[in-house]
């Protein structure tokens, strides 16, 4: 047979019925406003955050496309960049690397001649190795 391991103090249940009438009374049952209330104002601080943080990210985080009257489109700057990679602009390229052969004297000053290397820039590759 087990024992419980849980005690009571002595003469607890013997004084127990005046000690519960001792506890005050419920004083009111609060109304339906009373208990939407604070939902009513945690609804109503998430709509002023909201609102102040749209506010802000609307007046600092501006398109920098329309940011001024001369200021240039991305697609005007990315026409810009020079890329020596065909695989930024084609993707059949992995399919033809393959096919391609080693490029002629003729092709590649050509291409150097295109992207806009200067002799400097050759000369400095050179000094390098």
């Amino acid at each position: 047979m087990k024992q419980n391991p849980h005690t009571t103090p002595e003469a607890y249940f013997s004084d127990l019925k005046t000690r519960l009438r001792s506890i005050p009374e419920m004083q009111e049952v609060p109304t339906g406003w009373q208990r939407v209330r604070p939902h009513l104002a945690m609804a109503a601080a998430f709509l002023a955050i909201v609102a102040v943080g749209t506010a802000i990210l609307r007046n600092t985080a501006g398109n920098p496309a329309v940011a001024s009257p001369d200021s240039t489109s991305q697609y005007e700057l990315a026409q810009l960049v020079r890329t020596s990679s065909p695989y930024l602009y084609d993707e059949d390229a992995y399919t033809q690397e393959e096919e391609m052969s080693e490029p002629t004297e003729e092709e590649i000053i050509e291409y150097l001649i295109s992207t806009g290397v200067t002799i400097e820039n050759i000369e400095a590759d050179e000094t390098e190795d």
